[in-house]
């Protein structure tokens, strides 16, 4: 995921992090995660799922 605004808080299992404008963090989607906007500003994320298995033609 990659934030487009500021101030985005993610929380994973023993930790929370803050990201901003440019910033980005990977993690499995089986991680129980919560993601919030901690800015006045409303929250813009891109995001971004994959396959773990390849797909073969």
């Amino acid at each position: 995921m990659v934030a487009q605004c500021f101030g985005v808080e993610i929380s994973v299992p023993g930790e929370q992090i803050v990201i901003d404008a440019g910033d980005s963090l990977y993690f499995a989607a089986t991680t129980p995660h919560r993601i919030r906007s901690i800015s006045p500003e409303r929250a813009e994320l891109v995001v971004v799922v994959g396959d773990r298995d390849p797909v073969t033609d």
